[in-house]
């Protein structure tokens, strides 16, 4: 079972046992923890020094013993919840009732640390808790002092209990709720520190009284009877942190501290996606104000149909449904803590992209002056109707143009020829992102003729003259001059001829026969036109 005081965060455990034996019953003749022959003795006075009689003395074990602890542990937990029942504490922890004298005894302690604290089951007296030099103790456990058992007998100096006070109320459900009273909801009552003093659940009729509080400001809050009411205290904090005082009267009640709670459920959707073949995926993850783990159920609706009820894990469900390309489904998830309850929605609207694909083409576009650009045309289509968005033209990881399409087509032109030119389409949430790498453009045809200008003469310089020519219009570019594999001279192309000096050899250097034989090679480099060749052979004479 889950601890109520646990949504409030700094709640001590030690403070949650003795709370309960507020409400339990003494007088078990056979107590399960008399296993020891240590004792504790003492003796409970009135504020004027008179004894009282019928105070609950309660010995909490705080040390790091890990059965005792466990023991410690489960009991708190069980207190106030779900009305579970409490009247065996004094089976499971240490306690003894001061006699006519006032006078008490806890016998049957193991050896160990305690925290001993002494509660008016009436509740007409301030709860104290033992503190060494003290005759009035102190309100909250974290200011007691701990007292060793080491199996022999212990006295403790007397304590004195004050006139206590307390806080009356009644606890409801919100509009949204029903607005109905709330039975076995928890008031709680701090001191100004944040240190748990005393708490109680609510009757049939949602009300609540919180006695034995010491006569001092005080910081009230509640929850609900299930950890999906928000936790809320006077002045509307959710934790006695930031919380509102309210100040109570030794010996009388201050009344008309109620409080109306709300749902405190959250219900969101986390990372949703869509793959490309129709799968949709998501997680729904469920909170609680009280910050307690979610249990229970979540419910998703298409529509109005239930189509999923999956039990939460983590405050977690995920799901995975298929839906046809194009198809869109609207997704309801609410949280459910038990049967017939559902509390918290959130929607997602889930649709999966139309395909999409594309057609392209690459041209050359002549410009004024002879130079040349490449004009990339890109069509994208969808079974889904036209698509709208943006195309994306990239060499590698650099980006030459974004461009919007019109009609589903966009248009772009590059300052010069690029190879690997890549495209992608974006930008529509009803379609799906398609990409494609750009043809180059086709390269016009082209022919080189070859002559020279001058005579021939061993070691005279002669003139070589390539003619590059095309049907399209008149290609740029370079021509390159080889005398066998070895390249004599570099040219570009002016108007479509190419020139070039070239010195003839003499003496032995002229080749046998005296023929030389000479190449001119074109390319268009980034331009738009195919590479060609011509050859021309010298005879030196």
């Amino acid at each position: 079972m889950r601890s109520r005081s646990a949504q409030f965060g700094r709640m001590s455990v030690v403070a949650a046992v003795v709370i309960a034996v507020i409400t339990a019953m003494l007088g078990s003749t056979a107590p399960a923890w008399a296993a020891g022959s240590g004792s504790i003795s003492g003796t409970v006075l009135d504020s004027t020094g008179d004894p009282l009689e019928g105070i609950a003395v309660v010995a909490v074990r705080v040390d790091d013993d890990e059965a005792e602890a466990a023991a410690v542990s489960e009991l708190a937990s069980s207190v106030g919840t779900e009305g579970a029942a409490v009247s065996a504490l004094d089976d499971d922890e240490p306690i003894a009732e001061s006699d006519s004298a006032g006078a008490f005894t806890i016998g049957g302690l193991s050896a160990g640390s305690y925290l001993v604290a002494y509660v008016d089951p009436a509740g007409n007296l301030a709860t104290a808790w033992y503190v060494t030099g003290s005759p009035y103790g102190t309100v909250a456990p974290r200011w007691a002092s701990v007292v060793t058992s080491t199996g022999n007998a212990l006295t403790l100096q007397p304590v004195r209990l004050s006139p206590g006070a307390a806080v009356a109320g009644h606890i409801s459900g919100d509009a949204a709720s029903g607005g109905r009273a709330l039975a076995g909801a928890h008031a709680y009552a701090f001191t100004n520190a944040g240190d748990l003093i005393s708490a109680v659940e609510t009757d049939d009729d949602g009300n609540y009284l919180l006695s034995g509080l010491p006569a001092r400001n005080v910081l009230v809050c509640a929850d609900g009877p299930q950890a999906y009411w928000a936790p809320v205290c006077v002045g509307g904090s959710p934790t006695p942190f930031g919380a509102a005082e309210t100040g109570v009267t030794a010996g009388s009640v201050t009344s008309g501290v109620d409080f109306v709670l709300h749902y405190g459920v959250r219900v969101a959707f986390y990372s949703t996606s869509v793959s490309a073949s129709g799968v949709a995926y998501f997680v729904v993850g469920v909170s609680l104000d009280s910050r307690v783990k979610a249990e229970g159920q979540v419910i998703l609706r298409d529509g109005t149909e239930v189509f999923a009820v999956l039990d939460l894990r983590n405050g977690q469900v995920q799901q995975d449904i298929r839906l046809p390309h194009g198809g869109s489904r609207s997704i309801t998830a609410s949280y459910s803590p038990a049967p017939g309850i559902e509390i918290g929605r959130a929607d997602v609207q889930l649709t999966v992209p139309h395909v999409t694909t594309m057609q392209t083409r690459s041209s050359w576009v002549a410009l004024a002056g002879g130079n040349n650009r490449v004009r990339y045309d890109v069509r994208v289509e969808s079974p889904g109707g036209i698509p709208t968005g943006n195309v994306t033209l990239s060499v590698g990881t650099g980006q030459i143009a974004t461009v919007p399409l019109v009609n589903g087509v966009a248009s772009v032109v590059a300052g010069r020829y690029l190879s690997h030119v890549s495209v992608a389409y974006a930008g529509s949430p009803t379609m799906q992102p398609s990409s494609s790498l750009l043809p180059g453009p086709d390269l016009a045809r082209t022919t080189t003729t070859l002559t020279k200008k001058g005579k021939a003469k061993p070691g005279r310089t002669v003139t070589l003259v390539a003619a590059v020519g095309s049907a399209e219009s008149v290609p740029l570019g370079v021509v390159r001059f080889l005398v066998g594999n070895k390249v004599v001279a570099v040219s570009n192309v002016k108007h479509g001829v190419a020139k070039a000096k070239l010195v003839l050899p003499s003496g032995r250097a002229i080749p046998k026969g005296g023929r030389l034989e000479v190449r001119a090679s074109y390319s268009s480099g980034p331009a738009r036109y195919q590479g060609s060749n011509a050859r021309l052979v010298i005879q030196i004479r």
